[in-house]
């Protein structure tokens, strides 16, 4: 039942973004963040399930492969938000990110 609740919310994450103006993402013409976290785990869960199906009938070299086959994906997305998010940064108005606090009097 739980990994059911962890599904509707991997497909409802993208729900986050419906406010109507267009995100930095969308006038660079990119794809969104949670996408590509969704296909990232959609990949690492479906190579993950296959070895542990199959983890007794696989040799060493079947075993290498599934594991580029995991951590590619999950490099690639990594790399993906990390460069995004620092060129984001950089090209914004502030030139990177605003974290402001009330002043205490």
């Amino acid at each position: 039942m739980r990994i059911t609740y962890v599904i509707a919310l991997l497909l409802l994450s993208s729900v986050a973004f419906a406010h109507g103006q267009a995100t930095p993402w969308q006038r660079l013409g990119i794809p969104e963040p949670n996408d590509v976290l969704f296909y990232v785990f959609a990949v690492f869960a479906f190579f993950v399930a296959f070895s542990v199906y199959y983890k007794n009938h696989m040799g060493a070299h079947a075993k290498k492969l599934v594991f580029a086959c995991i951590a590619v994906p999950i490099v690639l997305g990594l790399a993906y938000l990390a460069t995004t998010t620092i060129y984001l940064n950089l090209v914004s108005a502030t030139g990177g990110p605003v974290h402001w606090h009330a002043d205490y009097e």
